[in-house]
């Protein structure tokens, strides 16, 4: 008989502190501590163009990203055997090294982590790729800065690391399509003007996830007007409560994204929260359940794993005992 069912991805046991979050995704018990999530009947996202060999994709180094930079892959494997990279990008006045260890949490098949620093420093004095304990992409409108101000932040910060990716593709052999950008609050905002720019057959990236963010003029015509490029996946997390983002902008720049280009399928979830960092079941099955859609995972066979295991259809697998 048939006593468990899995999703076969790594030929090595799962450890016992992993947790099965979605068909395609796993992640440490301990951080979320989630359960299973239900398969999802949404499309997956356009096919994207053919992408680099994995022998030609290499690390990328701290001088691609004009930031403070932090780079890790999953342990025991090189950059060139990853699938995907998962940028993220943290919120006001924090720091790289914590967003890394986030990247890590997640655990996120075949994905390599590169965590991104904020280009200014806690009085909003600009920064390089130098070290720095909190940093921030903009000044707040409470701190004195004007809109204006807070706008051409967040553009400079965005071409920065948008250099930055197409020096990956350009330099280090990633194509874009394998690149999944995250962000929350500030960072958010930044990954979201990311996925407005980063659009076309050979520059649009993987995903773009944006947690309790908005983009801070999101009717700026002459920065979103009508694109017909090929567009980035996007997710937007909003929370009910949230005071700093409320959901009224976080449906407003949905409507932008849209409004920029028609594909782009903005998904909007809303969760009964304050303006806080990803903390909940329900957030993390929305976030693994988009990524488990948008990431590149090499499909497996059930004799990859022995003859106790059987193929259930798709990537499902069960054992027999």
């Amino acid at each position: 008989m048939l006593r468990r069912v899995e999703m076969a991805f790594q030929k090595r046991p799962l450890e016992r502190d992993v947790v099965r979050v979605d068909s395609d995704v796993t992640m440490r018990r301990g951080f979320f501590d989630a359960p299973k999530a239900r398969a999802s009947s949404t499309p997956r996202a356009p096919a994207a163009p053919a992408s680099t060999p994995p022998s030609e994709r290499r690390a990328p180094r701290a001088d691609d990203f004009d930031v403070d930079f932090a780079f890790e892959t999953p342990p025991g494997t090189s950059a060139s055997a990853c699938e995907n990279v998962l940028v993220l990008l943290h919120g006001d006045l924090d720091s790289p090294a914590n967003f890394l260890r986030f990247g890590r949490a997640l655990n996120l098949p075949h994905t390599a982590v590169v965590a991104l620093g904020g280009t200014l420093d806690m009085y909003g004095n600009a920064l390089g790729a130098r070290e720095a304990p909190m940093r921030r992409w903009f000044l707040s409108k409470e701190e004195g800065a004007s809109d204006a101000g807070r706008q051409d932040a967040l553009e400079n910060a965005s071409a920065r690391i948008r250099r930055g990716l197409l020096r990956m593709r350009d330099a280090r052999g990633w194509s874009l399509d394998r690149v999944h950008v995250f962000g929350f609050s500030d960072g958010g905002a930044v990954a979201l003007d990311l996925a407005t720019q980063m659009v076309g057959a050979d520059s649009r990236l993987g995903s773009c996830a944006a947690a309790y963010a908005s983009l801070l003029e999101p009717d700026r015509e002459s920065r979103y007007g009508p694109c017909a490029d090929a567009p980035t996946p996007v997710l937007l997390l909003g929370g009910a409560r949230d005071e700093e983002v409320p959901m009224g902008r976080v449906r407003a720049t949905a409507a932008a994204l849209e409004r920029r280009n028609r594909g782009c399928g903005a998904q909007v979830c809303e969760f009964d929260k304050t303006h806080s960092m990803i903390s909940s079941e329900p957030e993390t099955r929305a976030l693994m359940t988009f990524w488990g859609k948008t990431l590149k995972v090499p499909r497996t066979k059930a004799e990859d794993y022995g003859d106790d295991v059987i193929e259930l259809g798709g990537d499902a697998t069960a054992r027999a005992v």
